[in-house]
C-alpha cells in the first residue's frame, strides 16, 4: 500500500489537495487550516477617511508626490468624502453619490473642477458586482461606471472608461473599520485611497423622554415603558405632544388615545429598522380638583396644597397584607404625588389631630 499524506487548504472559493506517496504502511493526515472566509472582507458600507492624506498619486505605491489630498478637502470637497462605496453580501456593488459629487474637467469640461450632479454613467445607476481574492489580496468592481475612490482611476488609466468595466484594486490593508487601496494606471502612476468603514446600524430603540400636552412625564425613564396619567374628570383626551428617541437615527410612530380611559402608544424603530420598542401611555380621570380654599380652613392629612398635620404615619404595620409594599411617595406620570398601598387588605393610618 501506498502511503498519503494528504493536505487540504480550503476557503469559500478555493479547494487545495496536495498527495504525497510513500512506500511504507497508509497514513492520512489532515491538516485544518485557518480558513480564509472568516478573514476581514470589504462587506459594508465604506467612505473616504475625513483627514490629510484620504487620496493621493505618486510615481510609486504609496507615495503623494503629484497630489495629496489635505485636511482642508475634506471640507471643500465634502460632496466626495459623503460618498459610499457599497459592498453588499450578496457580492452587488453600488456608488451612493446622493445629489453631488465631486466632477473633474474631464467629465464636465468648463467650468472648472468642483461639486455637482452625478455625471452618467459614474453615477450608481448601473447594477455592478465586487469580488475579493485573499490571496492575491484585491478587490475587483465590476460594471458600467463602477469605481471605489475616483472615477476616472483604472488599470489602464484615468479617463474613466476600463477595459469591461472592470477595476482591479490592490489591498494594502484591511481591519473591520479601515481599509487602504492602491491601483496602478497601466505602467504609470499610483493612486492611494484610504477609506473608514460606517458603523453598523444601530440598535437602540429607547425613548429618552416623552412630552404630554407639551409637559414632560414626570419620572420618566428609558427602560420604563408603560406610564398612568391622571387628568381630572371632564377633561378632553391629552395628546402626546414629543417623543425624542435616546438615538437621533431611530424613528418614531406616536398612535394617540382617543378616549379616556384610554392608551396611547409610541413605536420606536432603531436605525438597524428591525429592533422595535413600544412605550404606553395610559390616561384615566383622577380624583376631581378640589376648590381652593384658606389654608387656615383646612386640616391637611395628605395634600400636596396644604400642609400637612404632623407625626402621621401611613404605613403602620397592623400585620395587615401588604405592608412591605407600600409607597408614600409615589409619583404618577402627570407629576401627582400619591399615596400608593398595592396589594393590601385594609390599611389605616396613625395621626395626631
Amino acid at each position: 500500500m501506498k502511503n498519503i499524506i494528504k493536505i487540504f487548504k480550503k476557503n469559500s472559493s478555493i479547494s487545495n489537495q496536495i498527495s504525497l506517496f510513500f512506500g511504507q504502511p497508509a497514513l492520512l493526515v489532515c491538516l485544518m487550516l485557518v480558513s480564509f472566509a472568516s478573514a476581514q472582507t470589504p462587506e459594508g458600507t465604506w467612505k473616504l477617511t475625513p483627514s490629510a492624506g484620504a487620496f493621493m498619486v505618486g510615481p510609486n505605491q504609496g507615495t503623494g508626490d503629484y497630489f495629496t489630498s489635505s485636511a482642508a478637502d475634506v471640507t471643500t470637497r465634502d460632496c466626495l468624502f459623503d460618498d459610499e462605496y457599497v459592498f453588499n453580501a450578496d457580492g452587488s456593488f453600488e456608488n451612493v453619490l446622493g445629489s453631488e459629487t465631486w466632477l473633474e474637467t474631464w467629465q464636465a469640461g468648463t467650468p472648472a473642477e468642483g461639486c455637482g450632479t452625478p455625471i452618467a454613467p459614474h453615477d450608481g445607476s448601473n447594477a455592478a458586482t465586487w469580488s475579493y481574492n485573499t490571496f492575491a489580496s484585491t478587490i475587483t468592481v465590476t460594471g458600467l461606471g463602477a469605481y471605489i475612490g475616483l472615477s476616472k482611476a483604472h488599470n489602464n488609466g484615468e479617463d474613466g472608461n476600463p477595459a469591461d468595466d472592470t477595476i482591479t484594486y490592490t489591498v494594502t490593508s484591511i481591519t473591520d473599520t479601515n481599509m487602504t487601496l492602491d491601483i496602478q494606471l497601466g505602467a504609470g502612476a499610483w493612486w492611494r485611497f484610504l477609506f473608514t468603514k460606517d458603523a453598523a446600524a444601530g440598535s437602540d430603540a429607547s425613548l429618552s423622554g416623552i412630552d404630554v400636552d407639551s409637559e414632560s412625564i414626570a419620572g420618566f425613564g428609558s427602560v420604563t415603558t408603560s406610564y398612568t396619567y391622571a387628568v381630572p374628570t371632564g377633561s378632553i383626551v391629552p395628546q402626546i405632544t414629543a417623543a425624542t428617541t435616546t438615538d437621533t437615527n431611530a424613528q418614531t410612530v406616536i398612535t394617540q388615545a382617543t378616549t379616556i380611559p384610554g392608551d396611547a402608544t409610541v413605536v420606536v424603530t432603531a436605525q438597524d429598522g428591525t429592533t422595535t420598542q413600544t412605550y404606553t401611555v395610559s390616561y384615566e380621570y383622577g380624583p376631581p380638583t378640589p376648590s381652593a380654599r384658606e389654608a387656615g380652613d383646612v386640616i391637611s392629612i395628605f395634600s400636596e396644597a396644604y400642609t400637612n398635620i404632623t407625626g402621621t404615619n401611613f404605613n403602620p404595620g397592623w400585620g395587615q397584607s401588604g405592608n412591605g409594599t407600600a409607597n408614600t411617595n409615589y409619583v404618577t406620570a402627570d407629576g401627582n404625588t400619591l399615596l400608593h398601598y398595592p396589594n393590601f387588605n385594609y390599611q389605616r393610618n396613625n395621626s395626631s389631630i
